[in-house]
């Protein structure tokens, strides 16, 4: 049963343009929202001393300005600090897995193995005997970065439980939201300057991967054909109000049933032109999906993928689920866990644009809710 008096962790999120923030609580109708806050940041992601140091303002600002409950924090950290990799290993006689696991770490890792954090969600094992092979999904950090980040949060008041990736976080949103299934899905997790792609299944995380762009490239570039301000409301509205319209409206709707409605009033010419200029960049993250398809099918021949689920800042873009749908022949839709879990309230944002920048840290925030 749900202890009512247990404390939710603060989910704090670090990214390159920002520090997110959130905490849940326990209320009759069921957990909700207690406080969310964002506080900008401009990092390079060098992962220096002084760079880490420089977070100690906002952490403690977050800590002594805004209504967060307790001290206890579920962290992650910026992907540029992070190694992730999938393994598969064997183990020696009398080896442990986890040592074997270690060993199969070093050609992934720019740093000795014993200067390395190195953490995993599950370990899958195939085949029997001769043919035993172990396949992992690996994150790992500096040791010594690790160590000096949960100096900085004690000192801005914070006490760190986790150090937890985006990965994990994101994984365990999906299960909550929609559930893992044997055949696999994939997740497209879009933030300000990073996307994440992982392929997961209820026994696994197949493969996943970091891309070093995201919403602010899809700004700047309609920005700079507008010949606007890529940071400009304008900007958003255009992405959410026009987005891919121009080439989902002709699909047929059995090959993408979510497409909007042509006449809904917009104008047709703005509709052509943003989705000129948005194409081209979303061939990469096309790109991407086919390779993450591809070494899916050569670790399992001819397996078919349950959906794509779209996270994050993707869900701005205004029909760009159907548009993946329509190139990628892969059932795809939009995913809100704030929605879906129910778990806005009167203090959490209504504005789902703004709150989708909170998804990371909505699912460091679970790490310990039962």
């Amino acid at each position: 049963m749900f202890n009512s008096r247990q404390q939710h962790p603060i989910g704090i999120d670090i990214s390159s343009r920002g520090v997110c923030a959130l905490q849940l609580r326990q209320t009759r109708d069921g957990v909700k929202v207690r406080t969310m806050a964002r506080l900008p940041l401009d990092l390079r992601c060098t992962g220096t001393d002084e760079e880490i140091e420089s977070l100690s303002p906002s952490l403690s600002t977050l800590r002594r300005s805004f209504p967060f409950q307790g001290k206890f924090a579920v962290v992650s950290l910026p992907p540029e600090y992070l190694a992730t990799f999938p393994v598969t290993f064997e183990t020696e006689p009398h080896q442990s897995v986890e040592s074997a696991l270690v060993q199969a770490c070093r050609k992934h890792l720019s740093m000795p193995v014993s200067e390395a954090v190195i953490d995993y969600m599950h370990i899958q094992e195939t085949g029997t005997g001769a043919e035993r092979r172990h396949h992992a999904s690996v994150v790992a950090a500096p040791r010594n970065r690790i160590r000096q980040l949960m100096r900085v949060c004690h000192r801005s008041g914070l006490t760190v439980g986790v150090i937890d990736a985006g990965l994990a976080a994101l994984v365990r949103l999906h299960e909550k939201s929609i559930g893992l299934f044997e055949t696999p899905t994939i997740l497209v997790h879009m933030g300000d300057e990073n996307m994440l792609l992982a392929v997961v299944s209820r026994s696994e995380i197949i493969a996943h991967r970091h891309l070093n762009w995201g919403m602010g490239r899809l700004q700047r570039r309609l920005a700079e054909n507008m010949d606007i301000a890529p940071d400009t409301p304008s900007v958003l509205k255009m992405l959410s109000d026009y987005g891919l319209m121009h080439d989902t409206r002709h699909a047929s709707s059995d090959a993408s049933p979510d497409a909007s409605p042509a006449s809904d009033g917009l104008d047709r010419n703005a509709q052509r032109i943003v989705s000129q200029i948005l194409v081209p960049c979303l061939e990469d993250l096309i790109h991407e999906i086919y390779q993450m398809i591809g070494y899916t099918r050569s670790q399992t021949p001819d397996i078919q993928f349950e959906q794509i689920c779209l996270y994050g800042l993707a869900n701005t873009i205004r029909d760009l689920a159907p548009y993946l749908h329509q190139r990628l022949q892969i059932p795809t839709q939009g995913v809100d866990p704030f929605e879906r879990l129910n778990l806005l309230g009167d203090s959490a944002l209504t504005d789902s644009t703004a709150r989708h920048s909170y998804l990371y840290a909505l699912g460091l925030s679970m790490r310990e809710a039962k």
